[in-house]
């Protein structure tokens, strides 16, 4: 079935954000790091991988997006497992602090509520 132009990933659904995730894993592995970020011939594997799966229009700049944004969500959620005291609850998939906390937290990091508030 041939591409439609346009048609953009969106990885917020299905498998698409943890197949990008294990192409990256693999490409660390086999080439390694250009300062933050995959190599170029990184990228341009990981976009033809994705384009076959998907079939969709995907081009380096939104992997690229993508890849900066799991980054910030990983560094504010280390920041919330790593605060003592209480901490994440594998039952319910929350973490478990009383009102004011949460408050003295988005006081002091507001990019954490604008990063969890949305779903790429």
């Amino acid at each position: 079935m041939p591409r439609k132009q346009g048609e953009r990933m969106k990885f917020a659904y299905g498998t698409g954000k943890r197949d990008f995730i294990e192409l990256c894993l693999r490409e660390v592995n086999r080439e390694g790091y250009c300062g933050t970020s995959l190599k170029n011939v990184s990228w341009n594997r990981i976009v033809e991988d994705m384009k076959n799966k998907y079939n969709k229009d995907i081009d380096q700049k939104q992997l690229k997006n993508q890849w900066d944004y799991l980054k910030r969500l990983y560094s504010a959620w280390r920041v919330l497992e790593t605060k003592t005291g209480h901490g994440f609850n594998p039952e319910t998939g929350t973490f478990d602090w009383p009102d004011h906390v949460w408050d003295d937290i988005m006081k002091a990091r507001a990019n954490l509520v604008y990063l969890f508030s949305f779903n790429y």
